[in-house]
């Protein structure tokens, strides 16, 4: 096969769009506990196949569809959800499709029909094409919160993948038609260009605001654990305030039931003694307040609601952990373990297990449950219906693990549900 000097442009030129590509694919996904080898994989294969249609098909239907799917493939290399991968695929394809096509027009090509070849070989706008993507995506890099996408509801991820949906399907409509004028392709994609930056407006808006919404929540909730902490602080202290103003009269007490050996009644006052110095609310007690103030208030409830709790805590109190990663940790995991006692007439504990050893935090946790899960993508989620105020989701906590390249294991039988959690923190 002999290749024309358009082939060759274009063959190179397609080297520089795959990094494009690549940093479309940025905007959206961050690259930690990415395969390297993997990743660098599917944008060869990306360049193979396109370069491979573009010499042999040249059909722009066929070429719509293998770029759909090979975005599709590339969004596989990173951590996200399903919704988000469709997103991202439509709306990369729809900015780059739009370039071209006002680039194309502009050059003096007007054979738009999607269902023929193409035989559109001007290296100008060949070259012109890959250096506005570039320009666009560097533009598009600007919106800071896209990335955190995966926290957008359902029903926002549905009206904002509609829009380039839809335009997508307008554009092909309009290609379909046997005689649309040039004026009208132009404006029409020029229109939908524009469409398309207001959706990436609208996706990091929405994602600006659900996160700032969150860190608002996590706020509250931290300050309700610290002000129960503070109250618990001060109800022991109290106590123990207590027990040093009557210590005289105790210890002689004492002395004299020792003394004359009444060993009943020593016994009986040494309990009650003890029993005054341990009359507190109080589950934690490690001197790490972050901790001790999110179990204690989370124990808090258990207890009302008369669900056993057992601690085993070795932490020390000097341990240097962000409190936000500490809040969504704990109290999501103890939130679904208590909304998964709750539901339960008989056999209600909470076993929990802290400790801190060689640099590894290690979390482990036992309850009683009614043996039902729910399970969405292969993956076990909160069952409970508010996802925000109950801990936002175990896919938050394990984003933090991976900050700390930690894990977290799940086992349950009929009745028990075991959670096992490790970080690195050093």
């Amino acid at each position: 096969m002999n290749l024309h000097t358009y082939d060759i442009v274009y063959i190179l030129g397609n080297i520089f769009m795959t990094y494009v590509v690549y940093r479309f694919m940025s905007v959206f996904y961050e690259e930690e506990n990415t395969g390297r080898k993997v990743e660098l994989m599917s944008y060869a294969l990306y360049f193979i196949v396109i370069n491979a249609l573009h010499l042999f098909v040249k059909i722009p239907i066929i070429n719509l569809v293998a770029n759909l799917g090979l975005f599709f493939i590339i969004t596989l290399n990173y951590k996200s959800s399903i919704q988000k991968r469709i997103l991202t695929t439509v709306l990369i394809y729809l900015t780059l499709m739009c370039i071209e096509l006002i680039i194309v027009l502009t050059s003096g090509y007007f054979r738009l029909d999607i269902l023929v070849k193409n035989y559109y070989e001007s290296i100008l706008g060949i070259i012109i094409v890959r250096v506005i993507s570039y320009i666009v995506v560097l533009i598009i890099e600007n919106y800071k919160n896209i990335r955190q996408g995966d926290i957008v509801p359902n029903i926002y991820w549905l009206c904002i993948v509609t829009i380039p949906i839809g335009t997508l399907y307008l554009l092909i409509t309009i290609f379909m038609d046997d005689s649309p004028t040039v004026t009208t392709i132009f404006i029409t994609t020029a229109l939908v260009l524009i469409i398309n930056f207001g959706t990436f407006y609208l996706y990091d808006e929405i994602s600006k605001m659900l996160s700032d919404n969150l860190d608002q929540i996590l706020m509250k909730q931290q300050n309700a654990y610290y002000e129960k902490q503070f109250e618990l602080m001060k109800a022991s202290l109290k106590a123990t305030k207590a027990i040093k103003h009557d210590l005289r009269n105790h210890m002689t007490s004492l002395y004299i039931l020792a003394e004359e050996g009444k060993k009943e009644e020593l016994l009986e006052h040494l309990s009650e003694v003890v029993q005054v110095i341990d009359r507190k609310e109080e589950y934690a007690s490690t001197g790490n307040v972050v901790i001790d103030s999110i179990i204690n208030f989370k124990l808090q409830e258990a207890e009302a609601e008369n669900i056993i709790v057992t601690l085993d805590l070795n932490i020390p109190k000097n341990l240097e952990f962000p409190t936000f990663d500490m809040t969504i940790i704990l109290g999501n995991l103890l939130d679904n373990a208590l909304n998964a006692v709750r539901k339960l007439e008989e056999n209600r504990y909470i076993k929990l297990k802290l400790k801190y050893t060689k640099g590894r935090l290690i979390l482990k946790m036992e309850n009683s449950f009614n043996g039902e899960i729910v399970v969405k993508e292969g993956a076990i989620v909160t069952s409970n219906r508010d996802k925000i105020n109950h801990g936002i989701g175990l896919e938050s906590v394990k984003g933090v693990l991976e900050k700390y390249n930690g894990t977290i294991e799940f086992e349950y039988n009929n009745s028990k549900f075991y959670t096992a959690l490790l970080m690195y923190l050093e």
